[in-house]
Formats: structure tokens, C-alpha cells, sequence
């Protein structure tokens, strides 16, 4: 077992619950290593959390322990799961957070992973922090190699990355997220292509790839190939996300240039 644990949350910063699911992780010993991947998470959208962790789970090194709280059916009949691949291990509420990068890495890995529900503790004085109170303990005794008895489960919730269509060389697909600057996110691959355009399917108007954000006229904008694999729209120093009033599911269509 690694001693590397990862931690996305939609925790925020201003309070202390990130610092106290550290603290129970420390009780594991001094080596463990703790790497926050973000806890800026919209509160409640489990789609963006689990796009973070899709983007960014296959960076760490073997044997890294995921542990992923976006929660809102916290204290309720909702699994909580802990799911074992080849090269990695997760942790968190079974509501789909988890279901993209564990579809990812069954295919980068060929083999389907092994599904697990981490049993309820009823003696827990509160339902509302499982993350402290029930995660990170599991993940204390994964780091100390002392993983109890567990249900195994045929599947969990969600589905893998919902990629987009291709015909004709064309590839409709739709927004996925924004990013902290408000870069629009599509589910649409850039692949080999180098030059494209893209059309918004309420607008008319089509959108030229551009190689970088400087490449953009000021107040205008184009699709940029983005670090995490699949097209953006970008907004030369401004939001996209903003000025074009896009929403997560918006219908895109991709041409060839």
C-alpha cells in the first residue's frame, strides 16, 4: 500500500472540516502524504467534482488512495464505497462522484475493478460528516493495511465520461464544466486536430481554434485545445462561461477546419 492520499471535497476553505479529515488521516502515521486536489467544488455538484477527479486522478503514482467527498445525500440510505483497480484505490459516496475515473481506469487498465460498500457505523454521534467520521477512518486502516471484512457490490452508481458523437468527421457533444477562469469545457476530444471550429447549438455563430489564450482578440472568442484533453472555449483575459451564458449539458457541434 502507498502512503500518497488524495482529497477533493466541496469543503471550501473557511471552515475547518478539510482540516479535521486531515487530522484523522494523520493518525496513521507520520509518512502518510496528503494532496489536496481541490476543495473549491460548487457545493453539492457532483458532476464537477467528478470531472476533477477524472482530469487528475492518472497523474499520481501507484497505489495513490483517492478520497472524494461531495456529498449531499450524506446521513441518508446512500452506499458508501470503496473501490480497488490495479493501480489505484477510491473512496467516497457511492452517488457517481467516483464513477468516471473508475470507468477510466478500467479501460486504461483492461480489467473491470473490484466494488466494495463500506458498512454504516452506527455509533457515529453525528450522519452529517462521513468524510471525517467515516472515510478517512477506512482510509487510516487501507494506509495501515488493515482493510476489514467487506460486502463486494456488482456495480456502482453512475456511468463512465459521456463522450461525444462522431460522423462524417463531425462531433457533436455538449459542455461539460468551467474552470476557474471560466473556460468553457467540452466533452469533445482535440485528438490529432490541429485547427477546428466549433458552433454553440443556440448560436449561429462558429468559433476558430486558436494555439494559446493570448492568440484571442481582446473581446472575442475561440476553442483552444485544452491541458485536460478535450476542446474549451476561451474569452481573451475574461469569462466565457460569463458572457456566453452557457449551461453544463448545452448541445455543441465540432467541424473540422
Amino acid at each position: 500500500m502507498g502512503n500518497v492520499v488524495t482529497l477533493l471535497t466541496d469543503f471550501g476553505t473557511e471552515d475547518s472540516y478539510v482540516s479535521e479529515v486531515k487530522a484523522v488521516l494523520l493518525s496513521a502515521g507520520a509518512s502518510v502524504r496528503m494532496v489536496d486536489i481541490t476543495h473549491s467544488i460548487p457545493p453539492f455538484d457532483v458532476n464537477r467534482g467528478a470531472f476533477q477527479l477524472f482530469r487528475s486522478y492518472g497523474y499520481f503514482p501507484k497505489d495513490t488512495i483517492h478520497l472524494a467527498v461531495v456529498d449531499p445525500g450524506v446521513g441518508t440510505k446512500r452506499r458508501s464505497i470503496y473501490v480497488r483497480t490495479r493501480k489505484y484505490h477510491f473512496v467516497g459516496p457511492d452517488n457517481g462522484l467516483l464513477s468516471w475515473a473508475v470507468d477510466d481506469c478500467e479501460r486504461r487498465e483492461g480489467k473491470k475493478a473490484n466494488y466494495y460498500e463500506i458498512p454504516s457505523d452506527k455509533s457515529l454521534s453525528s450522519h452529517t460528516f462521513h468524510g471525517r467520521d467515516l472515510f478517512a477512518p477506512f482510509v487510516v486502516k487501507l494506509l495501515k493495511d488493515r482493510k476489514p471484512r467487506l460486502k463486494k457490490l456488482a456495480r456502482i452508481k453512475g456511468d463512465g465520461f459521456p463522450m461525444c458523437r462522431e460522423l462524417d468527421g463531425v462531433q457533436r457533444g455538449h459542455v461539460i464544466s468551467q474552470d476557474h477562469f471560466g473556460n468553457i469545457i467540452t466533452n469533445i476530444p482535440h485528438g490529432n486536430a490541429k485547427r477546428a471550429e466549433l458552433q454553440i447549438n443556440h448560436r449561429q455563430e462558429k468559433l476558430k481554434s486558436v494555439e494559446n489564450y493570448l492568440s484571442i482578440e481582446e473581446g472575442k472568442f475561440a476553442i483552444i485545445r485544452g491541458s485536460h484533453g478535450f476542446w474549451e472555449i476561451a474569452c481573451a483575459k475574461n469569462s466565457a462561461w460569463d458572457h456566453l451564458k452557457v449551461n453544463v449539458g448545452d448541445d455543441l457541434t465540432l467541424f473540422p477546419a
